[in-house]
């Protein structure tokens, strides 16, 4: 750590757990030898997503919420040792209201009933803001009835329906695909019946 601006200790009985700014501004937890726990919080810490980030396809780039912890969604399919690798390696973002609420929760537990040191308000702060966006819309008022999935507003229905964004993304994929060149391409090498097979 570059500099160290320390700042009081978390715990008067507990010295041992101090913060710090790294030469980047960012908090972190510092612990004489760097312990176990302090490591895991420092890691949790730095998964959370600071910023939005849209979907693209050039360029790969799937959607993340700020204030969320990364998470991945994997497709767990059986079938051929073939599949092993895809099973193993594709793996999707998710954005849900679940993983946020969750480490939080179990961080504030950890203050609480162990020897933790307390996550920082700006972290909390940024869970607590992507939870917020979990609401139910289909409510005209603001209510603590949350979903699992960000809802988009169904215009047709006139109703907000829940979806996890990336994984339909990865659906819509064949949607960018040039299908025009790709059947001349299947036509030119005598292929242009493969569909029926």
């Amino acid at each position: 750590m570059a500099a160290n601006s320390k700042l009081e200790p978390l715990f008067s009985d507990e010295l041992r757990y101090t913060s710090s700014i790294d030469h980047v501004g960012n908090l972190k937890w510092v612990q004489e030898g760097e312990g176990t726990i302090v490591n895991l919080l420092n890691r949790i810490r730095r998964s959370q997503i600071t910023k939005d980030t849209a979907f693209r396809l050039f360029q790969l780039s799937w959607e993340l919420q700020k204030g969320m912890y990364q998470n991945d969604v994997k497709l767990n399919f059986h079938g051929d040792f073939q599949y092993s690798l895809f099973r193993d390696k594709f793996r999707v973002p998710g954005n849900n209201m679940f993983t946020p609420a969750w480490v939080d929760s179990c961080l504030i537990e950890a203050t609480m009933f162990g020897k933790s040191p307390k996550p920082s308000q700006h972290q909390k702060d940024l869970a607590l803001n992507a939870i917020d966006k979990y609401r139910n819309f289909n409510k005209p008022y603001k209510n603590s009835e949350m979903t699992f999935w960000h809802q988009k507003l169904n215009k047709t229905a006139n109703y907000y329906q829940s979806s996890p964004d990336n994984l339909f993304e990865v659906l819509k994929l064949p949607d960018y695909l040039p299908q025009k060149l790709i059947e001349e391409s299947l036509s030119f090498m005598g292929l242009d019946d493969i569909e029926k097979s």
